[in-house]
C-alpha cells in the first residue's frame, strides 16, 4: 500500500527534473543565439537531448564502453564524414 501512495509523489518528482534539466539546457542554447524568435525551436531541441539521454546512457554501458561519454561522443564527430 505504502509504494502505491509514493508512485504518484516520484512521478512527480521526476516530472520536476525533467523539466528542470530542460529548462537548463534551453538556457544553454540559448546563451549561445539568444534570439527571441527561436526560443520554441530551442527548447524543442533541449526536449529531444533531454529525452534521449537515458538511452545514449544505457546504449553506452551495453556497449561496455570505458572513459567519458562526452569524450566519446566528441571523439565520434571528429570521425564522421558528414
Amino acid at each position: 500500500m505504502r509504494s502505491t501512495e509514493t508512485l504518484p509523489a516520484r512521478k512527480h518528482s521526476h516530472h520536476e527534473h525533467h523539466e528542470h534539466q530542460e529548462r537548463i539546457s534551453t538556457e544553454a542554447l540559448a546563451d549561445r543565439g539568444p534570439d527571441p524568435e527561436r526560443q520554441q525551436a530551442l527548447r524543442l531541441v533541449a526536449m529531444a537531448g533531454v529525452g534521449t539521454l537515458p538511452l545514449a546512457i544505457e546504449i553506452w554501458s551495453s556497449l561496455e564502453r570505458h572513459g567519458s561519454l562526452a569524450i566519446w561522443t566528441r571523439l565520434s564527430r571528429q570521425c564522421d564524414p558528414s
